[in-house]
């Protein structure tokens, strides 16, 4: 078992939830109420429903990350330019931007995917739409502790996502899901549901689920990196991580011990390279 470093107690982080489209907020602040409550479980969760007070957030709270729930801010209006730009800037300082809520299953496609390599210089497309099982692709996040291996979603799919950015694909094998329409075989394995990509020398997130299931739930909790500061065996404030791979965090012997197998297969290949 690797040893175990110190760490400083961290505060807790500050969360934007952006619903651009005031008219949306109240039906994404119910639909996903679970979200947004796994979040505030671990950050202090800010939510603005305009341009003006999503920029005052953005510029105040110094946001560990910031979820943008709507995709109306693609729409060619100044004000609407002016925090996709703060938020572009944000992310090639170091933040994080999800993309995620009712986000996937409100936009167009010529829209979102001139948006996409205009703002963020990606040439993500809108992909196939349905249900079926995903399992973790090879994004780095998938070394979260909390991520399913595998969990079914209906989801709006991105094409033209690199390997490494995929966090969650079609598993092997894959049939779609559906009460209307006959099971079909998924060819393409390549598109990615949920999406994790470098930018600057921050993160761009994409969450196509359209349902808020659990495994997206914490897939976005992962994105925000807000459960950085909590032990991986128990969830309580952590103290000292992993000396190996400087990742886990844990709150003691006992709970590094404990998670120790399921940590164990991944701890080598999380390692800083040398």
């Amino acid at each position: 078992m690797a040893a175990l470093a110190s760490t400083s107690t961290p505060t807790r982080p500050n969360i934007i939830a952006i619903t651009v489209d005031s008219s949306c907020a109240q039906m994404v602040q119910s639909i996903y109420a679970p979200m947004f409550n796994a979040l505030q479980q671990h950050s202090n969760l800010t939510f603005s429903t305009n341009t003006d007070s999503a920029m005052a957030s953005l510029n105040s709270l110094s946001p560990r990350a910031i979820l943008l729930m709507d995709p109306f801010l693609i729409r060619p209006k100044p004000a609407y330019r002016a925090l996709a730009g703060a938020l572009a800037s944000y992310v090639h300082a170091g933040g994080r931007v999800v993309l995620c809520g009712v986000f996937s299953s409100m936009v167009s496609s010529p829209d979102f995917n001139a948006w996409l390599l205009r703002r963020w210089g990606l040439h993500w497309e809108l992909g196939a739409y349905h249900r079926v099982d995903n399992c973790l692709g090879e994004a780095e996040l998938r070394w979260a502790p909390a991520l399913l291996e595998r969990f079914s979603m209906k989801a709006v799919s991105l094409k033209g996502v690199r390997r490494e950015a995929r966090l969650y694909v079609p598993a092997e094998g894959a049939r779609t899901q559906s009460f209307v329409f006959p099971a079909q075989e998924v060819q393409n394995k390549e598109q990615a549901a949920v999406a994790w990509e470098m930018v600057g020398s921050g993160w761009l997130g994409y969450v196509g689920d359209v349902n808020c299931e659990e495994g997206s739930i914490k897939a976005v909790v992962a994105m925000c990196g807000v459960r950085d500061e909590k032990c991986y065996g128990c969830e309580k404030e952590g103290s000292v991580r992993c000396a190996r791979c400087t990742k886990a965090l844990y709150c003691g012997k006992e709970c590094q011990k404990t998670d120790w197998k399921r940590h164990k297969a991944i701890c080598r290949e999380a390692a800083p390279k040398a």
